[in-house]
């Protein structure tokens, strides 16, 4: 897998991920009554993380097992992919 860009464009489904930069965890916001995948990919676009999200607001992320770097998140829903790119602080 390749990202070469990730689009800034209004986020439809109003999926907020924070803190970015993050350190420890990451908070993914999400509609209710919704079915997501969640993708964590590093910068070489292996999966590092991928979890089935049904009917929760938020989800959080442990990130502490993984050095700094930058990383993407994919979120899944059944009609939107959205791709955000964070950074993982020390």
């Amino acid at each position: 897998m390749t990202i070469t860009s990730v689009p800034d464009k209004n986020n439809e489904q109003n999926i907020k991920i924070y803190p970015n930069p993050a350190k420890d965890h990451l908070a993914i916001e999400l509609p209710r009554n919704s079915h997501f995948s969640i993708e964590l990919f590093d910068i070489n676009g292996k999966v590092l993380h991928k979890s089935t999200i049904s009917n929760q607001k938020t989800v959080s992320l442990d990130l502490s097992m993984y050095r700094s770097s930058m990383f993407f998140i994919r979120v899944i829903s059944d009609s939107n992919i959205y791709y955000q790119k964070v950074v993982k602080a020390m």
